[in-house]
């Protein structure tokens, strides 16, 4: 999966700074939850727009990447944003959730 070493990285990070607990363990939940949609889409993740969607509408995922942006931290937001980068150009990101983004970065530019 695209998204697993970016959560990955960002739980590291998270866990390097201690004050981030919170995004540590939404970047865990979020690798639960794109392991579960995998499976449910066994292993046809690269392709499948259902797959795509799911991860589109979950919150879970999209979580960790969201709470970095608000951190504050430059290498948490660079880490989020690549992400981000990721997940928009597989358009799995509903359009709720893009305009959060945007007004993140609008708010935090």
């Amino acid at each position: 999966n695209l998204l697993q070493p970016d959560l990955r990285a960002l739980g590291q990070e998270a866990r390097a700074r201690r004050k981030q607990d919170e995004i540590k363990e939404a970047a865990e939940r979020a690798i639960v939850k794109l392991r579960e949609l995998e499976e449910l889409h066994r292993g046809n993740t690269e392709a499948s727009e259902a797959y795509i969607r799911d991860v589109a509408r979950s919150k879970e995922v999209l979580r960790p990447f969201l709470l970095a942006l608000e951190s504050g931290s430059e290498r948490m937001v660079a880490l989020a944003m690549g992400s981000v980068q990721k997940l928009l150009a597989h358009r799995a990101v509903s359009l709720t959730d893009r305009r959060a983004f945007l007004d993140h970065l609008r708010v935090h530019s």
